[in-house]
């Protein structure tokens, strides 16, 4: 889904309503983009209780030049890929999504013979070696920053390991 509001970190009262009426529907899986930030990954009850849906409001900025450099937001940095196992019951037309699990990611960006390179990396605390002395602070303050938007908001929602 394209929605929500720029380099906002929750999602707005449209967001939600739309996610809660494809719930209703029986969607599987609700993949947010557009904010230009990260927004939590949630999972919606149908209105009749009988089926999850998975809804990541936003995956961030997967890669972007939006540095907290130009925009002065150090979460236009910070994205995360999302797995989700899905399973099927054949004999009950039946499809389930386990809980989502994510994998932090952070934009590396670094000039290079005059030409500036665009890279994404795992948001991981031990990642850093191949950074520069300011990446790896960097690295660390958005694995910081993901952790707090993805688990405080759903605590089942865990760090792929």
């Amino acid at each position: 889904m394209h929605w929500g509001d720029e380099y906002e970190l929750e999602p707005n009262n449209t967001q939600k309503k739309i996610a809660q009426f494809l719930a209703n529907e029986k969607v599987d899986i609700i993949f947010g983009t557009h904010p230009h930030s990260l927004q939590p990954i949630d999972i919606l009850k149908s209105s009749d209780g009988t089926k999850e849906t998975a809804v990541i409001y936003s995956m961030g900025n997967f890669l972007s030049s939006q540095r907290t450099e130009r925009i002065q937001n150090p979460y236009t940095e910070d994205g995360v890929i999302v797995s989700v196992k899905i399973s099927k019951n054949i004999d009950k037309n039946e499809i389930k999504v386990k809980y989502p699990t994510y994998i932090p990611t952070w934009v590396n960006w670094y000039d290079k013979d005059g030409n500036l390179f665009y890279e994404v990396v795992p948001a991981t605390i031990n990642n850093a070696e191949y950074l520069t002395e300011e990446g790896k602070v960097r690295v660390v303050e958005s694995f910081n920053r993901t952790k707090v938007i993805i688990e405080n908001y759903n605590d089942k929602i865990k760090l792929r390991e």
